[in-house]
Order: structure tokens, then sequence, then C-alpha cells
């Protein structure tokens, strides 16, 4: 048991909106965990070969990027949730207690830069012509 909810519930549209924020990092991370498990995902090397992820180093750091996107979507249900209010009674220390809203605020914000600098490295060449090719054209087949 959680103890007493210190504050009103969360509203209908932040408690599904948390439910989604999960699943829009979830298509981008299993197109990495594509490459990973050796597939091309469409990518082409300069020379027009498939193009994949061969170091372990690369593999490490996509299933890491892959994670941590993940991990930093869930961090929204820590602002929607009961348990984003107080501390569930079997955590250590801070069982029972209230939960200071910036331990959530904090994260989630940070989370989100972070996921914005990724999205805005990765497609920092997308108007030029260093942006990585694809085995076809982008749109309709």
């Amino acid at each position: 048991m959680l103890g007493k909810v210190i504050e009103r519930p969360a509203p209908r549209w932040a408690l599904w909106l948390a439910d989604a924020i999960p699943l829009m990092t979830l298509p981008s991370g299993l197109w990495r965990l594509g490459l990973v498990a050796g597939s091309s995902m469409g990518m082409l090397d300069d020379a027009g070969h498939p193009l994949y992820a061969v170091s372990t180093g690369e593999k490490v750091y996509i299933v890491f990027l892959t994670l941590f996107s993940e991990v930093v979507a869930l961090i929204a249900f820590g602002l929607v949730k009961p348990w984003g209010e107080v501390a569930p009674r079997w955590n250590p220390f801070v069982g029972g207690r209230p939960v200071n809203p910036w331990a959530a605020i904090v994260p989630a914000i940070l989370g989100a830069l972070a996921l914005i600098a990724i999205w805005t490295y990765g497609f920092r060449d997308v108007s030029t012509d260093d942006f990585p090719p694809f085995e076809r054209p982008a749109g309709p087949p």
C-alpha cells in the first residue's frame, strides 16, 4: 500500500499521455535494435552497400541509447502516478514518505532535453548530402 495520496489524482489526459510517451520512443528503439541484430535497416554506406553496426562498441552504444531513451520515457509515470507523490513502503530510507515534486520534475525535464539533443544530433545532416543514404527514398513506394 502506498499510503494516502497527497494531491488530487492526475487528469485522464495526463494519464493517457504518460502511457503514450514510452510508446512514442519504442519504434526508434526497435529500429536501432535491428541494427544490433545484424540488419542494415535499409541504411547504405557511401559505396551503396548495406551499412551494418560492426564493432562491439557500436552495438553497446546502440543498446545503451535504446535503453536510455525508454527509461527516460518511463519517468513520465512518476509525474502522474500516486507513487510519484508518496514513495512505496518497500523503498528503503524513503518508503511511505512524501516525494519532493522536483524529484520527478527535474529528471523528466533533463530526460526530455536529452532526447531532444539525441534527435537533433541524429538528424543534423538531414538537409545535406551528408545524411546516410537508404535503399530507397522516404515516402510511398
